[in-house]
């Protein structure tokens, strides 16, 4: 699966793949530092989604340590080149301060991030020199 590398600033890359959810492309940051992969909650009818009621609210822990609730969407499949996964429940989550940023940049917006949930399961492999990510 290939990578985009984003330049930010200078200072260090995002990387961003394109995964299949529900049979429509979307943009995923591949976050290794993510607990969990989260999908925008703006983008969760987009790629036809459900959500789950409030009663599956989360509490997670992000970068900065603040606390913060969240709620999870049930999805019908997302292929990573040949890996499927089937009903996968992913956390949601307002990316707009990302997506803003992203703008800000001139890049194009993201659907969510592949976190170290599906990552380490799946048994991703990032390849730097070659820009792509695989799994086993």
């Amino acid at each position: 699966m290939k990578l985009e590398f984003l330049d930010i600033d200078g200072e260090g890359c995002h990387l961003v793949v394109n995964v299949l959810i529900n049979g429509s492309i979307a943009r995923m940051i591949l976050d290794t530092g993510a607990s969990r992969t989260v999908i925008n909650a703006s983008s969760v009818n987009k790629f036809k989604g459900y959500n789950l009621p409030s009663e599956t609210s989360l509490k997670s822990i992000g970068i900065e340590g603040i606390s913060s609730s969240h709620r999870e969407a049930l999805f019908d499949l997302i292929e990573l080149d040949d890996v499927k996964l089937e009903n996968p429940i992913l956390a949601t989550l307002d990316m707009t301060h990302v997506n803003n940023a992203y703008k800000e940049r001139g890049f194009d917006p993201v659907d969510g991030l592949l976190g170290g949930d599906i990552l380490r399961v799946e048994k991703a492999t990032i390849d730097y020199f070659v820009g792509d990510v695989s799994f086993l």
